[in-house]
């Protein structure tokens, strides 16, 4: 079985995102939440299924690629032994902007 890491700024926006849906109905956060490990799961067992980011392996230096999860877009190296997840952002943020900056 294969698995996969959470960087501590992917740690991070996962408690961001429990935070912020912590304010609707126990359900929706429930179906949120399950969404993204389900897709997490699926970057450990299939990590090459994910869109390539040929601008974010150039700024990061290894391989990035990303998955959908409902309105996230999980980014995460592919270069490594084990995938691993550094971030997980809601699609209506300026991705580009954010990943940038957290590469410097």
């Amino acid at each position: 079985m294969s698995s996969v890491t959470l960087s501590l700024q992917a740690k991070l926006d996962l408690e961001e995102i429990r935070i912020f849906w912590s304010r609707t109905s126990a359900k929706q956060r429930s179906l949120i939440l399950r969404e993204l490990r389900k897709t997490i799961q699926g970057i450990g067992a299939y990590p090459l299924i994910g869109v390539g980011q040929s601008e974010l392996t150039r700024i990061y230096g290894e391989e990035v690629r990303s998955r959908l999860s409902g309105n996230y877009r999980i980014f995460y190296f592919v270069s490594r032994r084990v995938p691993e997840i550094f971030a997980i952002l809601h699609t209506s943020r300026d991705l580009r902007e954010t990943l940038a900056n957290r590469a410097q």
